[in-house]
């Protein structure tokens, strides 16, 4: 009994270390250019900006990525995984 204790036990345990908040966001999308058409296997640069209040323009954090597409234009990243630009602090 004490075995079967300590097993359930050790499962739980690993279970729950295992499901921590991840500490990005995945995005994916298409770049195009000015008429709409894709912009295929080139380098491009995203910048991602979180603005502080409503119909503000100040900035509370923002970052950077350099990301190549594909035949499509499609690109993936990875939201709080990118250069950093800025951030503000709250108390």
């Amino acid at each position: 009994m004490k075995k079967i204790l300590l097993s359930l036990l050790a499962i739980t345990a690993s279970a729950f270390l295992a499901a921590q908040t991840p500490q990005a966001i995945n995005y994916q999308a298409i770049a195009r250019d000015n008429d709409g058409n894709p912009i295929v296997n080139a380098s491009i640069s995203i910048q991602f900006k979180i603005l502080q209040g409503e119909l503000s323009d100040r900035v509370a954090y923002a970052e950077t990525f350099e990301a190549t597409t594909n035949f499509g234009g499609l690109f993936n990243l990875q939201i709080g995984r990118g250069s950093r630009l800025s951030a503000t602090s709250h108390k």
